[in-house]
């Protein structure tokens, strides 16, 4: 499991920084080298402009609509909320069990 998270993140990230080099290509029109320098650069040290940087991008060259793109960047958020869920559904239904059982009364 741990291999196909690995793997979907790194997936993901490329897929975001292609994005992202494509956008400063598009709005700016520089050569390819610049281009990538500054999306490196926006990687390592601004990811959250990295991550507007790459919607744009994708909606933008690849023509994706913006819930699409706005997915891209903001998975880490969406698997943190889904796993927190899964989380808290298994928490809860163990505290109603415990509370059926009156092993958690006190």
């Amino acid at each position: 499991m741990e291999l196909v998270l690995r793997i979907m993140m790194f997936t993901l990230s490329t897929a975001m920084f292609i994005a992202a080099w494509l956008g400063i290509d598009y709005a700016f029109h520089l050569n390819i080298i610049i281009t990538s320098i500054l999306a490196l650069i926006l990687l390592l040290g601004f990811p959250v402009v990295l991550a507007f940087v790459a919607a744009y991008g994708a909606v933008n060259v690849w023509g994706i609509p913006i819930w699409a793109a706005l997915l891209l960047i903001a998975w880490p958020l969406v698997l943190s909320i889904i796993m927190n869920g899964i989380y808290s559904i298994f928490s809860f239904r163990i505290l109603k069990k415990l509370k059926k059982t009156n092993e958690y009364d006190s």
